[in-house]
């Protein structure tokens, strides 16, 4: 029974006070909330809450479902606001940004707008696309689809390595009772990193300015640079891994050598018995050099 009232006085500790509720209302429904806790209970049976429930855990958990819903529709528009970011960086790279200018999207519109309108406005970089045959657009669509396959296979190829990677690191004795720091850390960057390349169109490489095709032709026709060199300055290259220990599965350690699988001949001696049996070639005399009657 003791066990029982404690249990009911957590929940009351738990449960949201009117004054919280109505102003978790306030911020995710501004257009639509109860002003007041008189009109919490009609807007609370509004939205089909039972005769009998607690108002303001009602409101609050209606607020909170909201807030879910958001972030469900928030994810699932998430390929839609990469296409609009890559493009957005796309146009504003070809007008000449920088780093700086393109550090997000709303950086990167800000300085595209400027930029066009300090160059007389849209019409100074209207370039239509030459026309396609049927085609070519079906050649080009084929070739789009192949390497965007390729590449997405390459990168969930990639973030599966730097999965197993970090999983490998929390198991380090290193991260004992460190975990949920590193997962923190970490958890971050990873949701921005996705499986899916960057969702370009056939369209957006036809409406490429000429210029910029020019660029990137030029780019691809040079030869690559070396990038295992060690003077390339990376971070990466200046870590010094230190004794890392067995982990087993060494083949060449395990795997049997010609003395383990032919046996050792070794020239007879005098006086040791031959070995029983009847022998290789020759039988009981009539073959060449057989047992009996050798004269």
């Amino acid at each position: 029974m003791t066990e029982m009232m404690d249990v009911d006085d957590d929940l009351k500790r738990r449960m949201p006070t009117m004054d919280e509720a109505l102003k978790l209302a306030a911020e995710v429904f501004p257009d639509d909330h109860p002003a007041d806790a008189d009109a919490a209970r009609p807007w609370a049976l509004a939205r089909g809450m039972d005769e009998g429930d607690d108002v303001a855990d009602f409101v609050r958990g209606e607020a909170r479902c909201d807030l879910l819903q958001r972030a469900k529709d928030y994810r699932k528009a998430a390929p839609e606001r990469a296409l609009i970011a890559a493009r957005v960086d796309a146009v504003a790279a070809e007008l000449g940004g920088g780093a700086e200018d393109r550090k997000d999207a709303s950086a990167a519109i800000e300085f595209s707008i400027k930029a066009i309108d300090a160059a007389g406005g849209p019409a100074a970089f209207a370039e239509e696309p030459e026309p396609l045959t049927d085609a070519q657009r079906v050649k080009l669509e084929a070739i789009h689809a192949s390497l965007r396959e390729d590449f997405a296979l390459r990168r969930r190829m990639l973030l599966t390595r730097l999965d197993v990677t970090m999983q490998g690191f929390l198991w380090g004795d290193g991260a004992q009772g460190r975990e949920s720091d590193i997962v923190e850390a970490i958890a971050a960057r990873r949701a921005k990193l996705s499986a899916e390349p960057a969702p370009f169109e056939v369209e957006d490489a036809l409406h490429m300015s000429r210029a910029r095709a020019a660029e990137l032709a030029e780019a691809l026709a040079a030869p690559p640079e070396p990038t295992n060199s060690s003077a390339d300055g990376t971070a990466l290259r200046s870590v010094v891994i230190g004794a890392v220990p067995d982990r087993g599965g060494q083949a060449r350690k395990t795997r049997p050598g010609k003395r383990d699988l032919m046996p050792e001949w070794t020239q007879r001696k005098e006086g040791e018995p031959k070995a029983k049996g009847k022998g290789g070639r020759g039988g009981r005399g009539r073959g060449r050099g057989g047992g009996r009657g050798g004269g």
